[in-house]
């Protein structure tokens, strides 16, 4: 009987699960504001896109936007709504909370509050996230703060 080759760590595809539960572990990551942990699951040339704010860069520009995000939002949290997954991607759903408290994206704080839905498309290569993109509507946000 022939045994079918085995699979490095390096090539193992991300399960299922596997991929749902770094999802998961990043929301809770938001939620304890801690961008540096958000960071740990993105492969070391991971590409980071926020398509609304026209923000494209890294793993690093990924930690940077979120800790401007928790300043701004110092009560930032997200509730994660749906999760498909499939082959290579997750494509996630959540709700964004938080009060407008600092600076954000030029304008000073409105003390107003956010609850913005927002969809995640993730592509993963060797169990790290290779691409994140974030699409929300930037019309709602900027009604919510009194824009």
């Amino acid at each position: 009987m022939r045994q079918s080759p085995r699979m490095s760590v390096k090539t193992k595809p991300v399960s299922f699960d596997s991929k749902v539960r770094i999802v998961e572990q990043i929301v809770e990551a938001v939620n304890r504001h801690d961008a540096r942990s958000m960071s740990k699951y993105f492969a070391e040339d991971g590409v980071y896109e926020n398509v609304t704010l026209k923000v494209l860069g890294n793993r690093e520009s990924q930690r940077k936007f979120h800790e401007d995000w928790f300043k701004s939002f110092p009560d930032l949290n997200y509730k994660l709504t749906n999760v498909v997954a499939k082959d290579d991607q997750v494509v996630a759903e959540c709700l964004v909370r938080g009060t407008n408290q600092a600076m954000f994206l030029g304008r000073p704080p409105t003390g107003m509050s956010i609850k913005l839905p927002v969809a995640f498309v993730i592509k993963f290569a060797r169990g790290k996230i290779k691409y994140w993109k974030s699409y929300y509507d930037s019309g709602t946000l900027l009604r919510q703060l009194g824009a």
